[in-house]
Order: C-alpha cells, then sequence, then structure tokens
C-alpha cells in the first residue's frame, strides 16, 4: 500500500474517532454559544460541531476539506489562517477577537499531537456579540458620564453608602477651593456647614426613601469662607447604595433675593409713605381752607357791617391761616423732591454764625411774641460745607419747632461742637420737653406725631422729616435728647468746611 495513502488512512481514521467524540458534545452545543472546530496540517477544515451551521449558514459537508479563504475570500480570512500556521508552527495557544457580519467572536485556538506526532488544530468560538455591545455601550456610557461630569458648572460627588466621597468633579474643586485628591474619601460633612445634624439625616432618610431630595445649605471653602449651595441629591441602589449629589452655587441667587426683599421693603415703605403723605396733606389742607373760607365768607357777607377793626382782625387769622398753609405746601414740595431724588446738593462754604443770626432775624416776630430769648454762640469759629438752603432750612425748622414747644419768656440756645470731620449744632430750649415714645415717632412718616405748641401753635408735620433727610444727605445724623418737663436738646452733624 501507498506510504501515503496509509498515514492519510490512518489520519482519516483518527479524525473519525475525534469526531465521535465530538458528536457527543453536539447536543451540548446546539444550546450553548460555544462552536468546536478542528483543522489538520493544511488548515483544512476535518469536523466542526453541528451548531456551526447556524453561526455561518452553511451545511457541515460543504465545510469539511476547505480553508476559510476558501469558504469565505476575504483579508479576514486570511487573518485567521495565518493564525492558525502559528498555532501549528509554534505549539502556542492563539485568542483572537473577530468580527463578522458585524458579530464579534472570541475565538480560542491550540495544537494537538496525537499518538504517532501527527499535529492538528483544534479550537472553540464564543458568540461574544452581546457581551461586546454591551461592553462598548458600558463605555459609551461611562464617557457620556464623564464628559458631562466635567464639564458641567455644577458641583458633583459621588458617595458610597457611608457617605465617603468616591468621585468628585472641576466644578465642585473649583467652588471649594480643594483639590480633587483632598476631596476623595472625604465626606460631605466635612464641608457642609449644618446647625441641625438631624437635618441631615433626614435628607438622607427622604432620598433613600423616595430616591431624590434636594435642600439648601451652606459650603465651607478651604480658606475657611462659606458660601450658599442648592443641594440635589439622589440615590442609586448599586453596590449597596451610592449616592449621586449635585452642588450649585447659589450666591448670585440669594443676593438677587435679599436685593428683592430689600426692594420690595423699600417699595412697602415707600407706598406707606405715599399713602400716609396723602392722609396728611388732605388733614392738613382741609382745616386752613375751611378756615379761609369760613372768615372770607363772613367778611363777603358782613363787609359793611364790620368795622375797620373787625375786618382787620379776620384778614390777620386769613394770613396766618395762608401763612402756615404755604410753609405746609413749602415742606410738601421739598420733602416730595427728596424723595424722588430731584433735590440736588450744592455744598459750599458756610459760617454758621451769619446764616444762625439770619434765622434767628427772621423768626424774630415769634419770638417776641412769647417773649422767647434765643442766644447764639460759638466755642470756636465753625465754618461747614454744606448745601445753603437744605442748611437754613433744618436750622429754622428746629428753631421754629424750639420756639413752639418753648413757654413764654422762655429760652433757647444754639451752638456748636466741632472735632476733626464735624460739627455737631445743638438747638436746646427749656420747653415742655417730649416722652421717649415721642422721640421715636419723630422720624416716621408711618407714625408721624403733630401736636399743638405751648400757645396753640400748629405745625405742618413734615418739619422734622425733611431736616432727618436733608443730614442724611450730607452724611450726618440727626437725634433729640428730651425730658418732659425740661426741655429738649435736638442735634445734628454736618461736615467741616476743611479747605
Amino acid at each position: 500500500m501507498d506510504t501515503k495513502k496509509s498515514t492519510y488512512k490512518e489520519l482519516e481514521n483518527k479524525i473519525k474517532i475525534l469526531e465521535n467524540h465530538v458528536e457527543l458534545f453536539d447536543k451540548l452545543l446546539e444550546i450553548s454559544p460555544i462552536y468546536v472546530f478542528f483543522k489538520d496540517k493544511d488548515i483544512k477544515t476535518v469536523c466542526l460541531s453541528k451548531n456551526y451551521e447556524k453561526l455561518i449558514g452553511l451545511a457541515i459537508e460543504e465545510m469539511i476539506g476547505k480553508t476559510m479563504d476558501e469558504l469565505f475570500p476575504s483579508e479576514l480570512a486570511k487573518s485567521m489562517i495565518e493564525d492558525d500556521k502559528q498555532v501549528l508552527n509554534d505549539g502556542k495557544i492563539v485568542e483572537v477577537v473577530e468580527e463578522l457580519n458585524e458579530r464579534v467572536f472570541y475565538t480560542v485556538k491550540f495544537p494537538i499531537i496525537l499518538k504517532d506526532n501527527t499535529k492538528i488544530l483544534a479550537g472553540y468560538t464564543l458568540d461574544n456579540t452581546e457581551k461586546i455591545k454591551a461592553e462598548r455601550a458600558l463605555k459609551e456610557s461611562e464617557e457620556k458620564y464623564r464628559k458631562i461630569i466635567e464639564t458641567t458648572s455644577k458641583g458633583f460627588w459621588l458617595l458610597d453608602k457611608t457617605g465617603k466621597c468616591i468621585d468628585v468633579n472641576p466644578a465642585y474643586c473649583n467652588l471649594s477651593g480643594y483639590t480633587k485628591d483632598e476631596l476623595l474619601n472625604m465626606r460631605i460633612s466635612d464641608v457642609e456647614f449644618v446647625e441641625k445634624p438631624e437635618e441631615t439625616e433626614l435628607h438622607i432618610k427622604n432620598v433613600i426613601q423616595t430616591g431624590h431630595d434636594r435642600f439648601e445649605s451652606i459650603h465651607k471653602r478651604k480658606n475657611g469662607t462659606v458660601f450658599p449651595v442648592e443641594v440635589n441629591t439622589s440615590y442609586l441602589p448599586l453596590n449597596n447604595g451610592l449616592f449621586i449629589v449635585f452642588i450649585n452655587d447659589i450666591t448670585e441667587r440669594k443676593q438677587a433675593e435679599k436685593q428683592l426683599k430689600k426692594y420690595t421693603e423699600e417699595l412697602n415703605r415707600l407706598n406707606t409713605d405715599k399713602d400716609r403723605f396723602m392722609q396728611i396733606l388732605a388733614h392738613d389742607l382741609r382745616s386752613p381752607f375751611n378756615t379761609l373760607l369760613g372768615f372770607s365768607n363772613l367778611l363777603v357777607e358782613n363787609l359793611r357791617k364790620y368795622d375797620i377793626d373787625d375786618i382787620e382782625k379776620q384778614l390777620i387769622l386769613i394770613n396766618e391761616t395762608t401763612q402756615h398753609t404755604y410753609n405746609l405746601l413749602e415742606d410738601l414740595l421739598l420733602w416730595s423732591k427728596s424723595q424722588s431724588g430731584k433735590l440736588t446738593i450744592e455744598p459750599q462754604k458756610i459760617v454758621f454764625n451769619d446764616i444762625c443770626n439770619e434765622i434767628i432775624n427772621n423768626l424774630k416776630e415769634n419770638t417776641d411774641t412769647k417773649g422767647i430769648k434765643i442766644i447764639c454762640f460759638e466755642p470756636q469759629r465753625t465754618i461747614l460745607k454744606a448745601d445753603l438752603n437744605m442748611f437754613k432750612t433744618i436750622l429754622r425748622n428746629l428753631v421754629s419747632n424750639a420756639i413752639k414747644f418753648t413757654n413764654k419768656n422762655g429760652q433757647i440756645n444754639i451752638y456748636t461742637e466741632i472735632n476733626q470731620e464735624n460739627a455737631t449744632i445743638i438747638v436746646s430750649d427749656n420747653g415742655i420737653g417730649i416722652n421717649k415714645d415721642t422721640c421715636v415717632k419723630l422720624w416716621d412718616l408711618s407714625q408721624q406725631y403733630i401736636t399743638t405748641g405751648t400757645a396753640g401753635e400748629k405745625g405742618t408735620g413734615f418739619g422734622l422729616l425733611l431736616c432727618k433727610e436733608f443730614v442724611e444727605n450730607h452724611g450726618g445724623k440727626i437725634w433729640v435728647e428730651s425730658e418732659l418737663g425740661k426741655g429738649s436738646d435736638f442735634k445734628f452733624t454736618l461736615p467741616l468746611n476743611k479747605s
């Protein structure tokens, strides 16, 4: 018998034995993702598990005795043959990942030496398509997650079930001043300022029960400063529990809320002032106009009956009422301009003593009527830097009030006290005084307090409000020190002229 034929016949018999063994596994392989194959030294297929038919789409008989490039001419087939040859030549196990028809396979190839030292190739293939797809999807998800976390402007923490940080993004590092290495393994409580620790426990329970919680807190930077944050926490029941925490710096929002609150309070105050303004205006104008109408009607009806003395008396009353109404309107207009910001300040050099004496002379008729003495003196020469008209209004109102609430034959002292920056001007009287509760109401329009003078004098109700407004426009302050029955000291500060 030909030696080659004898050798081939022997090999064929051995392969048949192998085929018989393979058949034992076929039933198992049909329901498993493992595909078994055997190839001879010429890389031709000599045996395949039955489930290869579903994988390749060809009958077993069509594939036996052929190489891969004969079945599927392609670069991939050539590469597979090179791997096969390497296994047979080097005698090493080769593991490869191959893609075919949009599917991914993991193949292990290894040599088998028969008893006659004949070497054949064996191997098995796993269909790893779903696994690879899952791994790729997971990788893509991780890349998307990383990209989102790295680029978001919000701070991010990933906490394990014990509350330790296992991941943090650059945004939070920038917010807090800590590096990522410093934050890893820290707890969020290490940077979160919580006045009531039990609130933290409540947030943890809420997020575990509902899957999400949102609250506001205060975080501490590495340098010790703090900033307000909004914390959004989600709970994932993975790896025994993970907490995803987004931290948003709400400093600007809090400042805006604070500013809005301030504006709201200011608007409410302005509305209150406006309402009070209208009430005072209606009240204070009704009375003098009733007086004017009443006396003017009497004059019209009885002009030919009254003698000249009666006419003079009524004209004096009409004149006084008109002057009072005019003063009221002047005060109202000045106050309204000041509130609207239309009243400009024009500071200039003012010699205190000159203006003080001018005011005293202008009010001489009022002081003479009540026999009141006014003394203006300066421990040292006082030169102010202020708006002249505003200063005159302040001093005139304070001196007028002092005259109004000083008894007949009383005394008013006007003097100054000086420091390096300011002068304190004091208008002191020995009149009826003011109780503590009323002192507070003097500077508040919503609680405006109007009373009658010692001789029945009526006030406009806006004099002291104007004084306060004008003093504060100069950066000064105004206050009163008083005691019932012992008089009052009204004091205010204005800047000195240094030039």
